[in-house]
């Protein structure tokens, strides 16, 4: 049995999140949903196109080195507008929805036009999607999650020993699952709680439709919580991804790259949290540092490589190449074959990197129990 490969495309977020203290009654963040690639054999199947077709087509070369005209396959989870972006656009593409979300579809757009409404949840949808085969491909198969939509429909494959489901918005992210709730923004709430139970006996890792990936059992409903959080800002580009680490009463961002103002909306859309409230700020040899990062971070105390190397702990070691050294409980990893960081979180022993070789991978994988990577997750 041939292994599936998977990559991100965006990390998504919400308007609004009542779980970082944000009411539902208005926005506070543009809308992106999570995007994925999966590659079955010979198919290529864009899950929830959340950008315009060119930014899409930029992602699509950076993290998959495909092209639009590669996907032959484009899919979205239910008929809402931020799921389904310049569908018609991938021009050698089958646009497929399940059969149900079709018919959602054609009755949201029937009330919309009685109401005499915007059409943004359905405008331009039409007669583009067909109904989806119950195996969209060899490996893939449809996964019904009703509740965001009375049709939602996921899709779950095997990869590596694992089964992934690609949840959309029924699964809104990490938060809303651990709760077993629904968006403020949701049809039916007892079938969202049944349709979140049966994916966590179901998968063991999910992607969710505004979040980035996790890992089941680290994040079942009703499971005593790590006294440190974590979640990417972004994804690396090479470079290993941005990270907000939360430990000790106490907000770090790591790795640091990019335009610095671009970096604290990313931050704040990803997390809710605004850049006055960063205490520390820590720099790798990958993120360097320049004085625009003061600008935005005004409050926090920056950790430079020349300061980490002074507050690294005796224990530095080799590992594949690299060096280590911990603060506040995060192990800062830079050599010639990888970087990244680590530290224990609700998965066990978590790396976060970028893209890494097939012979690195597997020799990282024997000492962590999670590596974040430009490539996917993986539960060592």
């Amino acid at each position: 049995m041939h292994n599936i490969e998977w990559h991100l495309l965006t990390i998504g977020h919400l308007s609004r999140n009542k779980y970082w203290g944000e009411s539902d009654s208005r926005a506070y963040h543009p809308v992106l949903a999570t995007t994925v690639v999966i590659r079955d054999g010979d198919h290529v199947i864009l899950t929830d196109p959340s950008e315009p077709y060119e930014k899409m087509k930029e992602k699509l070369k950076q993290f998959c080195n495909l092209t639009p005209e590669d996907v032959d396959i484009v899919y979205s989870t239910h008929y809402h507008g931020d799921h389904m972006v310049d569908a018609d656009r991938y021009e050698h593409a089958v646009c497929y929805m399940a059969a149900e979300s079709i018919i959602d579809l054609k009755l949201a757009a029937e009330k919309e036009s009685r109401d005499k409404g915007s059409g943004a949840l359905t405008e331009g949808a039409g007669d583009l999607f067909r109904p989806a085969p119950v195996q969209l491909t060899s490996g893939v198969r449809l996964y019904p999650l009703g509740g965001h939509t009375p049709g939602l429909t996921g899709l779950m494959f095997e990869t590596r020993g694992k089964r992934i489901l690609v949840a959309g918005d029924t699964i809104m992210g990490q938060e809303f699952f651990e709760n077993m709730d629904g968006y403020w923004f949701n049809e039916d709430l007892d079938e969202t709680r049944r349709s979140i139970r049966r994916a966590s006996r179901d998968a063991d890792i999910i992607i969710p439709g505004h979040g980035d990936v996790f890992l089941v059992p680290a994040h079942r409903p009703g499971e005593k919580r790590s006294a440190i959080s974590w979640r990417r800002l972004n994804l690396s580009l090479g470079r290993g991804s941005t990270c907000l680490v939360q430990t000790q009463g106490k907000y770090l961002v790591v790795n640091p790259w990019g335009n610095p103002k671009a970096l604290a909306e990313l931050l704040y859309n990803r997390s809710g949290l605004r850049a006055e409230k960063v205490d520390y700020v820590l720099f790798t040899e990958h993120a360097k540092y320049s004085d625009g990062w003061e600008q935005i971070f005004f409050k926090a105390e920056f950790l430079i490589p020349e300061q980490q190397r002074q507050l690294l702990d005796q224990k530095a070691r080799s590992l594949v190449g690299g060096t280590a050294g911990e603060i506040f409980g995060i192990r800062i990893w830079e050599g010639p074959l990888w970087n990244g960081i680590s530290f224990n979180g609700p998965e066990g022993n978590i790396l976060i990197t970028g893209r890494l070789d097939d012979r690195v991978k597997r020799e990282l994988m024997g000492g962590f129990d999670l590596l974040a990577t430009d490539d996917g997750v993986y539960n060592c």
